[in-house]
């Protein structure tokens, strides 16, 4: 029995090397940027109390729907151990808790947004819906990296009917990698 499991194994052994599976390694991303992961961090949350790497940015966020679009300016460089050269984040945004009726659009984009980068529906919600959609976020160009906001959260409610209200929501944003 043991002789039989011994030269299966060293049958494919073999039989892999031959294929060059063995001696095949890792090779680097090709294109300008490489990815580094980090261990998943909460580099933000809205809500009171709750920790975070920096901050709450700016507590939970009010809007009049069909009115307005408030935009969050935020930094990641030098939180979650960005380093200030990172170009782009592998993140996670969650939509928590919205009270619009008729749901909204949560979208993200880099600070400043110069016109080259549109800034991208990441969430799109219900009312009372908690729910979360991961990507890459591209960072924007800004004079003091680790200093400047970096990047933008935009909240837009609108009822399915279109009338004007009021409405909150919470979010988090956690990172699990950046280019650099």
């Amino acid at each position: 029995m043991k002789t039989n499991r011994l030269c299966s194994t060293l049958a494919l052994t073999i039989l892999f090397a031959g294929m060059g599976v063995a001696s095949r390694s890792a090779q680097a991303q090709s294109g300008p940027y490489q990815y580094y992961p980090i261990a998943p961090c909460r580099l933000y949350d809205s809500r009171t109390g709750q920790p975070s790497a920096l901050g709450t940015g700016g507590g939970t966020i009010t809007t009049v729907m069909l009115d307005a679009d408030p935009t969050r300016q935020l930094r990641a460089r030098g939180g979650c151990g960005i380093p200030n050269t990172a170009q782009a984040l592998t993140v996670n945004h969650t939509v928590v808790n919205p009270s619009a009726p008729g749901g909204g659009i949560s979208r993200m984009c880099p600070n400043p947004n110069t016109g080259q980068t549109i800034c991208r529906a990441w969430v799109l919600y219900g009312a009372a819906e908690t729910i979360s959609n991961g990507g890459i976020l591209p960072l924007g160009v800004v004079a003091s990296p680790g200093t400047d906001n970096d990047f933008q959260i935009q909240g837009i409610g609108a009822t399915a009917i279109g009338t004007r209200g009021v409405f909150t929501y919470d979010w988090t944003l956690d990172v699990t990698g950046y280019f650099q």
